[in-house]
């Protein structure tokens, strides 16, 4: 299990609102950080809109960070 699967035990929604992107990772992606990886087309790709909402997969969150982390071990 990665670090970033222990958010599935945080969030039991499959979804996760933008704006709840700071809190859940503990302030690592703000939601305005994340809107302009999106713009940019670097982003989360599997997300919906409902109304002004835009909502991220808790799964596609999980690899995205996954696959744009990089740990550092230092000495």
């Amino acid at each position: 299990m990665s670090m970033f699967e222990k958010l599935k035990d945080k969030h039991k929604a499959i979804y996760v609102k933008r704006s709840q992107l700071y809190n859940l990772t503990g302030g690592i992606i703000a939601a305005r950080t994340m809107a302009i990886f999106d713009c940019k087309g670097k982003g989360i790709k599997e997300r919906i809109f409902v109304g002004k909402e835009t909502a991220y997969s808790l799964d596609a969150l999980i690899k995205w960070l996954e696959d744009n982390t990089q740990q550092i071990n230092g000495k």
